[in-house]
């Protein structure tokens, strides 16, 4: 995947108990300035519950 400015790849993050996603990372392919590649500049958490109604 390219992003503007900068070579990344986007990885998704799978839970290999549940096989839930539990969140997403970007790593970069190329050194990006004082950044190294394989550095991850980007990521996210994914957090879910079961509830017994919805809102």
């Amino acid at each position: 995947m390219e992003t503007p400015g900068y070579k990344a790849r986007k990885e998704l993050i799978i839970d290999p108990s549940t096989g839930q996603l539990i969140g997403e990372r970007e790593i970069l392919l190329e050194d990006q300035g004082s950044i190294p590649a394989g550095s991850a500049v980007c990521w996210t958490a994914v957090t879910t519950s079961v509830v017994d109604s919805a809102p």
